[in-house]
């Protein structure tokens, strides 16, 4: 399986959204996926978890893309477009919001 992570940044960055993104990556490493993060900021590839801030990494196939909330830069690109993206989309509620965006993506994420 192919995952691509959606996150605002990516460890080595300390917080909370980072260090959960690494945790979940790392875990679907070790089972054996191909996973990458697609991120707006961060120090390279991580522990064997491929990292980019190149938008055409969203073109290629994925078998499922992990958006971790919403909001927030990256995220909100991937939400915003969801439809145009060929590849499933999860869209992870990390706190619940009301912005065009996000609400919209609750019926664009598959």
């Amino acid at each position: 399986m192919r995952y691509l992570f959606v996150v605002h940044r990516y460890y080595p960055f300390p917080g909370g959204s980072e260090y959960y993104v690494q945790a979940m990556a790392e875990e679907a490493l070790r089972r054996g996926h191909e996973v990458w993060v697609f991120t707006g900021e961060h120090a390279g590839d991580q522990n064997g978890v491929k990292v980019t801030s190149d938008t055409s990494i969203l073109a290629a196939p994925w078998d499922l893309i992990i958006v971790h909330g919403g909001d927030v830069g990256v995220q909100n690109f991937v939400l915003h477009n969801a439809t145009r993206i060929p590849s499933p989309i999860l869209y992870l509620l990390i706190l619940p919001s009301n912005s065009p965006v996000t609400v919209q993506a609750l019926a664009d994420c598959r």
